[in-house]
């Protein structure tokens, strides 16, 4: 079921995909040197501006999706327990849908299926290439500074992001 949605994600992607997967080691690729993440503005799908840049002095988890990627809705149910565990003024979950076919009103009625408290947005501004995400669900931790963290693909454990997380928050 994983593997269809990898392949109906590289049939709508507007680039060419790369056959190399995103690098998901431990240290989330970076080998230890930070790398600014990639700057985006989005609306939400309430309306509302929501750029990378207004984002910092928190860490920030992008959660890159499809509304109909059975992985990215099995994603919905751990960070429903990461977005309990932190404070949104110290912690930011937002979910971007990479699928360009896919209409606000999709993206809204997804979130409210899953009662998912974040803001939503569709990718206006080619977040998910700008991440590198040839497959979905991919999902980026940036730190306080802006610092691009962690870029793994696949569905990663509540339990995983906040390890990942809880230092960030403590620097």
């Amino acid at each position: 079921m994983a593997l269809v949605g990898v392949v109906a994600y590289a049939v709508l992607s507007d680039r060419a995909p790369d056959t190399s997967p995103i690098d998901s080691t431990p240290d989330g690729g970076n080998n230890g040197t930070a790398e600014q993440a990639p700057l985006f503005s989005l609306v939400d799908t309430d309306g509302n501006p929501v750029s990378l840049q207004s984002l910092r002095g928190r860490v920030v988890v992008l959660d890159l999706f499809a509304t109909w990627c059975g992985p990215c809705r099995t994603q919905m149910g751990e960070l429903k327990q990461v977005y309990a565990h932190y404070n949104s003024s110290e912690v930011v979950i937002l979910s971007i849908d990479v699928d360009k076919s896919e209409t606000q009103s999709e993206v809204r009625a997804f979130r409210s299926d899953y009662g998912a408290q974040w803001a939503f947005c569709t990718d206006t501004d080619s977040v998910g290439a700008k991440y590198g995400a040839d497959y979905i669900p991919t999902l980026a931790i940036i730190d306080p500074a802006g610092n691009l963290t962690h870029l793994s693909s696949g569905v990663e454990q509540a339990i995983d992001l906040i390890a990942m997380i809880d230092p960030l928050l403590a620097s």
